[in-house]
């Protein structure tokens, strides 16, 4: 797999809210996860996944950022083939 659109550094006010989205491809096609810290996400109260594989996009938003939600967020594409980063 392959990310066609990247994350990228953002910087955020607390209280606010926060959309990160990329693209990806590949065949066989492949399965997407979010990750906080190198922790698994979910879509809960405070996060929201959403990821169409028709078109190849995924998001993760954070509804309202708190300082403990600083650090590192990234995006998984895995297949039989690889993994993609981002």
């Amino acid at each position: 797999p392959v990310f066609t659109k990247h994350l990228n550094d953002i910087e955020v006010e607390d209280s606010s809210n926060v959309t990160f989205s990329v693209s990806f491809d590949g065949l066989p096609q492949p399965s997407i996860a979010w990750y906080f810290n190198e922790e698994l996400l979910k879509s809960s109260a405070d996060f929201f996944i959403d990821t169409d594989q028709t078109l190849k996009e995924s998001r993760l938003v954070i509804k309202e950022l708190f300082p403990d939600d600083e650090g590192t967020y990234i995006c998984k594409a895995v297949n039989l083939l690889g993994t993609a980063v981002t």
